[in-house]
């Protein structure tokens, strides 16, 4: 009988490790989601439509990583290269690998 009652406390102990695991990794992907949510919306601020925000991603999947300062720090240094909002964002729709550029590269590929 002890024998008994160790291998059902062993199984709910495994039994409850599981659920704790499965529970962490859970809370894990959803919080990953939500910060992608996020950062969506973040970009989406910026002027982008949905659609577009995710065709960037897929063309550039390291723009999740991107801080958003950092990418509104580089349209107002295209800004004041002389393009328009509307163009910048124009052409980091089209090419959005601009964003992974250094200003100095951004400033040798303007001129």
């Amino acid at each position: 009988a002890s024998d008994a009652a160790a291998l059902e406390l062993n199984a709910k102990n495994e039994s409850d490790t599981l659920l704790a695991n499965s529970k962490r990794e859970a809370d894990a992907i959803l919080t990953s989601a939500k910060e992608e949510a996020e950062k969506i919306k973040d970009i989406m601020d910026l002027g982008y439509e949905y659609r577009e925000v995710i065709i960037m991603i897929k063309m550039l999947p390291s723009l999740y990583t991107y801080d958003i300062d950092n990418i509104k720090f580089k349209i107002v240094c295209l800004v004041n290269l002389g393009y328009s909002y509307i163009d910048v964002i124009k052409m980091t729709k089209v090419f959005p690998a601009i964003y992974s550029y250094s200003i100095d590269n951004i400033k040798i590929i303007e001129a």
